[in-house]
Parts: C-alpha cells; structure tokens; sequence
C-alpha cells in the first residue's frame, strides 16, 4: 500500500460555471480537501490542480454555496457552483463587526494589504498613519518616546462615530 507521500498524483484540469447562467467563474478556489493544495480558476473559468488519483476537490466562491468533487482518477471535471442568496447581501468589515453595506452611512476608506506589508513598523496604528485621510495621530507619550502608544481619532475629536477602515 502506498502512503499519501507516495500516492500516485495525478493532474485535473476542469471549469468552475454558474449553474443558472452557465457563465464561467474566474477567481473560484479549488482545495483537495485536507490540506492547503489549492488553486485559482483564470479568466475563462478554467484550472489546472496536481491530486492523488482519490482526492476530493472543496470549491468555493463568494455568493455560491460550497461543493465537494471526488476525484475518482478522473483527470476532467465540470463543476457547476448554486448561488448563495443567503450571502449575496454585500458586507463591509468595520473595526467592530460588520454592516451591511446598505446600512452603511459616511465615508469608508480601504487600505490595501500590499501598502501595509511594505511598512516595517511594530504595530497596526502605525502601519496606517499617513495612509488613511483623516486619521489623525497622537503619541500618549512625552516627546513620542520609541514604545510610547499612539491613540487616534478620525476627522478631529468632535467625530460622532467611526470610519470603518476595510484591509484587504
């Protein structure tokens, strides 16, 4: 008997589509189920996974309920994902929870993960001191010793409120 390490891999290939449009969907992710082998379906729907030949393949996409493929040693799968309307309500992230962006009243400001990454600073208040428009700074410190705490506050501190700051 062979272990997982010695398994027979073999390549599948497939399309994620709609199931009422039959349109394709780019950006769905492929996982054999498990582990942390995964991929990203391209433009067209389209993906390309190396499995062990009795692997099941978890495919999800936001708005779509979830699915599971057992492979079967078949190198070719069609997968057709059923919208989720229970999750189609779009959400914004806020420092606190989460709204519905219906809900959601005033400005909203959204940091890219990649800005925050290229910062080599200590803590997250500092990873978003000038990149956040109106987010004023104050050290809590005397003379802004190096490990002193920065408190902040958005658009001055007559704010009613708070400015949710997604990062992505």
């Amino acid at each position: 008997m062979l272990s997982y390490s010695q398994e027979a891999m073999i390549s599948v290939t497939g399309t994620v589509l709609d199931e009422e449009t039959g349109v394709p969907l780019p950006g769905t992710n492929i996982v054999e189920k498990g582990t942390s082998n995964g991929v990203m379906t391209d433009f067209d729907g389209n993906f390309e996974i190396d499995v062990p030949a009795n692997a099941t393949l978890v495919i999800s996409y936001i708005g779509y309920k979830s699915s599971e493929v057992e492979v079967q040693g078949k190198s070719r799968v069609e997968i057709a994902l059923t919208p989720d309307s229970a999750t189609l309500d779009e959400v914004v992230v806020v420092g606190y929870g989460t709204q519905k962006k219906v809900n959601l009243t005033g400005a909203v400001t959204t940091v890219d993960s990649e800005v925050l990454q290229s910062r080599p600073v200590p803590n997250v208040s500092q990873m978003l001191q000038g990149v956040v428009p109106g987010l004023n700074f104050q050290t809590s410190g005397l003379g802004g010793e190096l490990n002193s705490g920065l408190s902040f506050n958005i658009r001055g501190s007559g704010t009613i409120g708070t400015l949710p700051i997604l990062l992505h």
